[in-house]
């Protein structure tokens, strides 16, 4: 099995280590500690079954979980067969379910979502719409929320990409 290295540059250790999604009962106080911990971490491919096309053609996982830690590639309006949505608030919906989908998958929720990016072709034309379709289907002011505005996606057609990183609760004790 081979182990990737991790570079890290820490300027408040303690700050930095309290944010780690670590597995129960794990505490990192060296390089060492952190080493083993990651080394060991638990990693499953999250691809839910009306994906499986997609993630074969493309090569890569819809979303990764690592100890309890969901991130989620970009997910996009498209059908199931690969076609992309042409009206923008149907596409906008169809990239919420499919985000909702693999979540669903990796047992979260979009109350679970800490951060989240969307990209965004035409930003100033379709951000109303979307913005709308946001607040019918996810929860607000529930996340960090990075919008960056891109000169084109994966598909001619696409207008918006959104990923992110969903940390599943623990349930109460």
């Amino acid at each position: 099995m081979q182990h990737k290295r991790v570079v890290v540059i820490l300027v408040d250790k303690h700050a930095w280590l309290d944010a780690l999604p670590l597995p129960n009962d794990a505490r990192l106080n060296s390089a060492t500690d952190f080493h083993q911990t990651f080394r060991m971490s638990s990693r499953e491919i999250i691809v839910p079954s009306s994906m499986k096309t997609l993630a074969e053609r493309a090569g890569y996982a819809p979303a990764v979980r690592v100890n309890g830690t969901i991130f989620c590639a970009g997910q996009v309006g498209r059908t199931f067969d690969l076609d992309v949505i042409k009206d923008p608030e149907s596409q906008f919906v169809a990239a919420w379910e499919n985000l909702r989908l693999i979540l669903t998958q990796g047992q979260c929720t979009f109350d679970d979502v800490v951060d989240m990016t969307t990209y965004h072709v035409n930003m100033r034309e379709h951000m109303g719409v979307f913005r709308a379709v946001k607040d019918r289907m996810f929860p607000r002011k529930t996340c960090a929320w990075t919008c960056i505005g891109v000169a084109e996606l994966a598909h001619p057609g696409l207008l918006v990409e959104i990923k992110c990183i969903a940390v599943r609760r623990q349930p109460p004790v």
